[in-house]
């Protein structure tokens, strides 16, 4: 099943255009759950507040479907190794969960995908 969904969503502002364009294309996003991430990313990009907060956010605003170490990293502008210590915290404090499902990363390797806590409840 192969869907193209639209870029119009962001089409009047080409900053988030091209964060949304950085988001993995590994898996398709219905159109409301792409608005949902496209209107999440201002709050994302504040570069004031702490790694860990900004990655939370970014993981609570992907909804049940999650994201991997890599996407967080592509979205938010983080160095992949900063994001891998921040989500290895996360998880130990319970934040974040681990889950069984992986998607494939950009070379081809399977990643885990990880879910906010608060989709668990």
């Amino acid at each position: 099943m192969n869907r193209t969904y639209s870029s119009s969503l962001t089409a009047d502002d080409p900053v988030r255009q091209k964060i949304a364009d950085r988001l993995s294309p590994m898996h398709k996003l219905c159109p409301e759950c792409r608005q949902k991430r496209v209107e999440a990313i201002p709050k994302i990009q504040d570069t004031r507040l702490p790694q860990s907060l900004r990655i939370a956010r970014y993981v609570a605003s992907c909804g049940r479907g999650g994201a991997t170490r890599m996407e967080i990293s592509e979205a938010i502008q983080i160095q992949y190794s900063s994001v891998c210590g921040a989500v290895k915290s996360l998880v130990d404090q319970g934040t974040l969960v681990s889950t069984d499902r992986k998607r494939l990363t950009p070379t081809g390797r399977p990643a885990t995908v990880l879910r906010h806590s608060e989709w668990d409840r």
